[in-house]
């Protein structure tokens, strides 16, 4: 639960960090299918 943000009930929430190439992962990178947008053609 979060208290005092400013944003509409249900909203979701991202945890978002910072890129740094040192801590970049070497192997075996997964990412979510929904960070690559939809396949429809339109």
């Amino acid at each position: 639960m979060l208290d005092g943000i400013d944003a509409f009930a249900g909203s979701p929430v991202l945890d978002l960090k910072p890129f740094i190439p040192p801590d970049a992962p070497v192997k075996d990178l997964r990412v979510p299918a929904w960070t690559k947008g939809s396949k429809k053609a339109d």
